[in-house]
């Protein structure tokens, strides 16, 4: 994803999901308060020989979700719209998994992974949080992600999800009905630009914290 290199193959393609890259910083920056930038996220993950694969799979995903808002720009409903999406969501969440398993090496589980995230930010989303969640994700899918993307969910305790625990629930959300199931449901498609940008929110976090 080297825009500047201008002796390359595809290079107007290469620059086409550099600048899908900077929206998606852009709106993380804005969202979060934070300062990663292309730049950052050359030398933090995309320059580094020791992180070729999750650098592979986050090019490949920025790949498709180009590719899909060129051909259904309005949308796609139905079952195999919400397929293709989930498939590209659930990826996404594979490279925040595999980023955040160097940070915390010798953990596999994402909800451990992502405890390690939020504990080092730090973020006010806990294990119980996560297992909550999971378990409300597990009984309604659908109605739970539209809740916290509206800002209507609550945790027992009445704390409501926003910002970046906001995207770590839904990465752990999606991660785990993408390993167990084909379709997301209509809200994967209604929302899909939502889910997007969280998910992308959640792995750029992830970025971050990567040990030199």
């Amino acid at each position: 994803m080297d825009g500047d290199n201008v002796e390359q193959a595809f290079r107007a393609w290469v620059v086409e999901k550099a600048r899908f890259v900077e929206i998606g910083l852009s709106a993380y920056r804005r969202a979060t308060g934070r300062g990663l930038d292309l730049p950052q996220l050359r030398s933090k993950l995309l320059d580094r020989p020791d992180c070729i694969e999750p650098t592979f799979l986050f090019s490949y995903c920025v790949a498709r979700l180009w590719r899909l808002d060129s051909i259904m720009p309005g949308g796609r409903d139905g079952d195999f719209g919400s397929q293709v999406r989930l498939n590209i969501l659930f990826d996404l969440t594979l490279v925040t998994d595999d980023l955040l398993r160097r940070v915390a090496p010798g953990k596999w589980k994402f909800i451990d992974l992502a405890v390690v995230l939020t504990s080092a930010v730090p973020l006010a989303l806990t294990r119980p949080d996560l297992r909550t969640l999971n378990g409300d994700f597990e009984r309604d899918f659908t109605a739970t992600v539209a809740k916290i993307l509206d800002g209507a969910y609550s945790l027992p305790d009445g704390r409501q999800l926003s910002g970046l625990e906001r995207d770590v629930a839904l990465s752990y959300g999606c991660r785990n009905r993408g390993a167990h199931h084909l379709s997301g449901g209509d809200v994967i498609n209604s929302r899909f630009g939502e889910l997007r940008q969280s998910l992308l929110n959640a792995a750029f976090l992830a970025v971050e914290y990567l040990p030199v």
